[in-house]
Order: C-alpha cells, then structure tokens, then sequence
C-alpha cells in the first residue's frame, strides 16, 4: 500500500484489511523496490505443505489437490490454479484477463471463453461437494469468492 496518510490508526485499518505492507508518500524509491522484492520473495516461497483454506476448501499447494466439504476433487493443473488464485484473495473480484495472465502466464489478447469454460468445470466438479456456489460471477466484471 502507498499512501499519503501517515496516521496509526490509518495503517492498522489498512493492513488489517488485507494488505501486505504500507509505505507512506514521501518515499524513496530504494525503499519502494527493498519492499516489492521482500514481496516477491515470499511470494515464491511457499514452505512445504503450504495449505489454503477457503471455507468447507483445503487446498494443499505441493500436492495441487482440493477437498472440498471433505470430498476430494479431481481438477486439472489450470482448474487448481484458478481456485488457488481466487482462495488466496477471497474477496477480490478478477476479471477474466487477470485470471488468464495469472494462470496461463501469458498476454490476454482477445476475448475468449476460456476462462468462462474453466470456471464451469470447476462448478460442475464442486457440485457433489454442495460447494459449487463459493465461485460468484460478478457480472460485467469476472468472478470472485462468495462471502459466508
């Protein structure tokens, strides 16, 4: 977070809410990149039997698998990493190019219905499980996770 805001209570409410550090304006730009590789770094390393859960959702990292509400799912390497990628933000809303580069790890060039048929497939898996309804289409936009 880079904010002009230098007060306590500012900070506390910020990181609180989800970010991962705070920097506030003036700064130098030394700082800002020490703090945008310290991110990185952990970012990359993700420490044996690294999980994620998400609600009735047990994501094992190493493993790539999902149990959802106690039932395995079987999911393919894009379909895991799509729901790695919305379970590691749960409250924010991807549009279908961020999901793309994010997966893919390439440019979103056109318009396609990639994303929209991934995110099918994960609901059709998700549906013995009665978790299907976690994956919300934010219409206009792309699609998040549902809040309890």
């Amino acid at each position: 977070m880079l904010s002009a805001k230098t007060e306590l209570s500012d900070k506390v409410e910020l990181l609180s809410s989800g970010a991962d550090d705070y920097l506030t304006k003036p700064y130098q730009l030394e700082e800002l990149w020490a703090r945008i590789l310290v991110q990185l770094r952990h970012a990359n390393a993700a420490p044996t039997g690294a999980r994620l859960c998400y609600r009735d959702w047990v994501l094992d990292l190493d493993e790539m698998t999902l149990t959802a509400a106690g039932r395995p799912v079987n999911l393919t390497a894009h379909e895991f990493k799509i729901v790695e990628l919305l379970a590691g933000r749960p409250k924010r809303v991807f549009t279908k190019q961020q999901i793309y580069e994010a997966v893919w790890e390439q440019d979103y060039a056109v318009e396609d219905k990639t994303i929209t048929v991934h995110i099918s497939n994960i609901r059709s898996k998700l549906r013995p499980s009665g978790t299907d309804g976690y994956i919300q289409t934010v219409w206009g936009i792309g699609f998040k996770l549902a809040e309890n």
